[in-house]
């Protein structure tokens, strides 16, 4: 059973196609939910999961001009339909093909507005986020408290608790998230260039899928199509 499918339907339908050609390094690709069931006990665990997720994008964005509510992933595209992504068991790179791609969900592609990922060095830095999560077992509370604070530097003191957030399952976004500030952080200020911090003010571990899709940072690309 799709969840939320008429809604899903109204909200993504006049989006342009996109192709895999199309996809930039460091766009993040998020997905709706698909088939949810409430059986066998995992599968009903997913479906809850995920509509907490939904309902809290909701009260999020209350001012929103669309309802781009609806997803509940991100990935980090890399090249030509490779990706990463932070899921259970445990983080891990893929690949979206016709073959594997799920018919059943919308993939759609957002995309940050300042700049685009250029060089092997801007590359670099979104591959070390790869690179330290790969493998990493997915956690649905201290991991995203160790993530920033490893990744970004921050003391426990900047920002607020995330308990609430993690147990939606959030660790996906939030790995998108950081992987963006930390280019911001690694690249774009000690090059003065003139952009925006990704995201705004959110905090990282506040960044739930749905604001790649409605943030002034950010902007949907289209639907991705193979």
């Amino acid at each position: 059973m799709i969840i939320y499918k008429d809604e899903i339907k109204e909200a993504y339908t006049g989006l342009p196609d996109l192709g895999l050609m199309d996809l930039n390094f460091g766009d993040i690709i998020n997905t709706t939910p698909g088939d949810c069931h409430w059986w066998p006990p995992g599968d009903a665990i997913h479906r809850v999961a995920v509509t907490e997720i939904i309902k809290y994008q909701d009260r999020m964005y209350p001012d929103r001009i669309y309802d781009y509510i609806y997803s509940v992933h991100s990935i980090v595209h890399t090249f030509q339909g490779r990706y990463f992504e932070t899921t259970s068991p445990v983080g891990r790179f893929g690949r979206l093909t016709p073959r594997n791609i799920d018919h059943k969900k919308r993939y759609i592609v957002c995309r940050y507005k300042d700049w685009t990922i250029r060089t092997a060095e801007e590359r670099e830095i979104f591959y070390k986020v790869f690179n330290e999560l790969k493998g990493k077992r997915y956690d649905y509370g201290q991991l995203v408290a160790i993530l920033i604070n490893e990744l970004m530097d921050w003391s426990p003191a900047d920002y607020l608790s995330i308990f609430d957030l993690s147990r939606k399952r959030k660790v996906c976004s939030v790995m998108a998230m950081i992987c963006w500030l930390r280019w911001w952080k690694l690249y774009a200020k000690p090059n003065n260039l003139e952009v925006r911090r990704p995201g705004g003010f959110l905090h990282a571990e506040k960044a739930p899928p749905a604001h790649f899709e409605l943030h002034r940072t950010f902007g949907i690309a289209g639907l991705l199509k193979i």
